[in-house]
């Protein structure tokens, strides 16, 4: 390294062809691989999350949700949920009334949460990667634009502008798949957020987070624990006959609004009355 350093400061002869190449693969070993590593096609980011997900046609989710209510500055303990997905874009949420048990579910107005996260999950069922892009775009997310990024320790890979105030997607490089999914404009109305997908464990022959948290940018916060997956199990129709088929379309950019905290608060208030109601 010495001789090195003197040949770039002038102070030094330069050495043989041989001893030239040996100093070439010592520099190109002390790159840092991430500033070599080549970042992928967006279509094929995509593609490689969606086959993480391709053998579930449908799912029903048993989770535990817990939501903060940054008004009371107090958590809310939620009534157990249950999910029913199918593919490609059906689902449907409903609410226990107690925290335990297999007691009957019902669905409540609010959507099982401000975030609204039957409209997300379905990026978990068996898609075309045509169908998942479609899914992005009508989030707003630029899928033009891949970047690497960091969460934790890991690198990964970025679909989306880099700034805060616009909707992107956040895949594991190593295994491709969604880890942060960055929204503006839908589900808690106009206040951007975003959701954690963590602890992801194996289900058949594909993979489904243990953990789920949203996050909005005014605090509202809820997690989401899954208790069970039940992977391609058959679903009554009818449980989907209130559910529109296709998502909806999702603004590119936020549109801000004195209405929406108005909105959140009406929502808690609807939680806390639904918990203390019994079932019939």
């Amino acid at each position: 390294m010495d001789r090195i350093k003197a040949i770039i400061e002038g102070r030094g002869a330069w050495p043989s062809r041989s001893g030239l190449m040996g100093i070439i693969l010592l520099l190109i070993a002390l790159v840092p691989v991430n500033g070599l590593s080549y970042i992928l096609p967006a279509g094929q980011i995509i593609e490689y999350m969606g086959k993480n997900f391709s053998c579930f046609q449908s799912l029903v989710v048993r989770q535990w949700a817990k939501a903060t209510d940054p008004y009371g500055e107090e958590e809310i303990e939620m009534m157990e949920q249950k999910v029913w997905l199918k593919a490609p874009w059906l689902s449907h949420c409903e609410m226990g009334a107690q925290p335990s048990g297999d007691q009957e579910f019902r669905s409540i107005s609010h959507g099982c949460g401000w975030c609204e996260l039957p409209e997300i999950l379905p990026l978990f069922l068996q898609h075309t990667p045509e169908e998942l892009i479609n899914l992005l775009s009508q989030w707003g997310i630029d899928i033009s634009i891949v970047s690497l990024t960091h969460v934790g320790n890991e690198v990964a890979y970025r679909i989306g502008k880099k700034t805060e105030i616009s909707p992107y997607l956040i895949v594991q490089r190593d295994h491709f798949l969604p880890v942060l999914l960055r929204i503006c404009g839908q589900g808690s109305g106009t206040i951007p957020f975003t959701v954690e997908f963590k602890d992801y464990d194996k289900v058949g022959e594909g993979w489904y987070p243990k953990r789920i948290i949203c996050t909005a940018d005014s605090g509202e916060e809820e997690e989401y624990v899954v208790q069970r997956v039940e992977a391609n199990v058959p679903i009554d129709p009818s449980i989907f006959s209130n559910n529109k088929e296709q998502p909806q379309e999702i603004p590119s950019e936020a549109v801000h609004s004195p209405d929406s905290s108005e909105r959140i608060k009406d929502i808690i208030e609807t939680i806390k009355k639904t918990y203390q109601q019994p079932l019939q």
